[in-house]
């Protein structure tokens, strides 16, 4: 299918976009959809006795179905000498092991249950950070809650279901062997603007400004990594969007404040972030403060402390799908990290806050003697002749930085990331710098600033 449409004129291609577009836009904007926004924009401003106690009975449900058809849960219980009754609050989960994603892959029909017919189900699948992609099952429903999950975040600044708009993405609807412009499909089905994330050469930048600048869009969404770049490309040859978005909302990438400013200052408004993974255990959405809130309807959130610094505790996110039955996965290891404070938040919301998400486990420099060293975000925010940078750890005692220039980068500023860089990591590492035009995606199109391949 993909080698068809590719063949096909740029205004079939089009065409099958709407199509597409418009089978999501049944499948996410159909009843269920509308019951559950209605729901969870009266629960956002719930005290947090009663979220708590939502959770609670939430569980029981779920851990009664898993117990019951779900084989792997059905086996773990007896091997652990437990049943239902056992778990009845969040606090009762410690009493399962967590859950690693090597197991759910090993054991993956395991956790299918048995209430339901596989052929009714969506599949998702992930490509995996090692590259070791997962396939997952979902009900419909489930895919129901999570959009109205992200459309009352969206909500939260004013934008509405089906309003016009831009997205920056993964997908491969530009053909990778596209010399020219267009660069951006059109989806009827979504009232969307599609832009590649795999055609941003400097030559290509300029197709890219021409058309967004022409455009009337409601909102941006997608990578920031990829608005990034044409942010960067408008500040830098003094254009202006003339009819500036509402919002700009990123996800499914660590967003840093490095690139929350470039975004503000080129597309002349707010950016809002939101978390989420592929597998539906967790999410956490911003609200109109900057706060990082849990939707605490979708899932059921654990923190494992890994180091506490000035501006919180840095933990490791646990979590537990309280809307997915024929897959669920309970106290499952994202592999993410985010800082959580116990402060407030002066939206007035009582959900559990994120001060900001750090980023994956696999972000984490490992230093010689043992010390994980995380929040790398910190090199990159004052070195104003580097346009984009990533840093891959080798081995325990190397380090390649990859660096795209800005005009007037010299040997000063490499030895300024240096230094910046030892500062933190410590001087144990050899450390080398590799020049490029663009930093690699990979290939769902996603940028990670920190790789570590040990």
């Amino acid at each position: 299918m993909i080698k068809l449409y590719e063949k096909l004129p740029i205004f079939l291609q089009n065409v099958a976009c709407g199509i597409a577009g418009l089978r999501i836009r049944r499948n996410r904007f159909g009843r269920h959809f509308v019951k559950y926004f209605a729901e969870l924009q009266e629960s956002d401003r719930w005290p947090r006795e009663r979220l708590i106690a939502y959770q609670n009975g939430k569980l029981r449900k779920l851990i009664n179905h898993c117990y019951e058809s779900v084989p792997f849960y059905t086996w773990q219980f007896r091997e652990l000498g437990l049943v239902p009754e056992d778990i009845q609050t969040q606090d009762d989960l410690a009493q399962l092991p967590i859950l690693t994603k090597e197991t759910v892959r090993e054991r993956a029909s395991e956790f299918l249950s048995t209430r339901f017919d596989r052929d009714d189900l969506e599949v998702l699948t992930t490509s995996g950070t090692t590259g070791a992609g997962m396939t997952f099952y979902q009900q419909p429903e489930t895919r129901a809650f999570e959009a109205a999950v992200i459309w009352r975040f969206r909500n939260r600044f004013g934008i509405t279901p089906l309003q016009r708009h831009a997205h920056f993405g993964g997908r491969r609807l530009i053909p990778f062997d596209q010399k020219g412009p267009p660069f951006w499909r059109k989806n009827f089905g979504l009232n969307q603007v599609y832009y590649s994330s795999f055609h941003l050469t400097p030559e290509n930048l300029s197709h890219y400004a021409k058309h967004l600048i022409e455009q009337d869009y409601g909102y941006y969404s997608g990578y920031a990594s990829t608005m990034v770049v044409i942010a960067e490309y408008l500040l830098q040859e003094g254009l202006r969007i003339k009819n500036p978005p509402t919002v700009v909302n990123t996800g499914s990438e660590t967003l840093h404040s490095s690139q929350r400013s470039m975004i503000e200052k080129a597309f002349e408004c707010p950016v809002a972030d939101r978390y989420g993974a592929a597998e539906p255990v967790c999410t956490m959405s911003q609200c109109e403060k900057g706060s990082y809130h849990e939707d605490m309807e979708l899932g059921i959130l654990e923190r494992i402390p890994v180091e506490h610094h000035g501006d919180g505790q840095s933990s490791r996110i646990i979590g537990t799908s309280l809307v997915e039955y024929a897959m669920p996965l309970v106290r499952y290891d994202i592999g993410d990290i985010a800082t959580f404070t116990d402060d407030p938040c002066p939206c007035g919301r009582q959900s559990p806050i994120a001060r900001y998400i750090d980023g994956r486990m696999e972000s984490y420099i490992l230093t010689p003697d043992g010390r994980k060293i995380g929040r790398l975000a910190r090199v990159f925010g004052d070195l104003p002749r580097v346009k984009e940078s990533q840093i891959v750890q080798r081995t325990k005692s190397e380090l390649l930085v990859r660096v795209v220039q800005k005009n007037g980068y010299s040997a000063t500023d490499e030895s300024a990331y240096r230094n910046k860089l030892t500062e933190i990591v410590g001087k144990d590492f050899q450390i080398e710098f590799e020049y490029l035009d663009l930093i690699p995606r990979n290939k769902s199109g996603k940028f990670s600033a920190v790789v570590s391949e040990i």
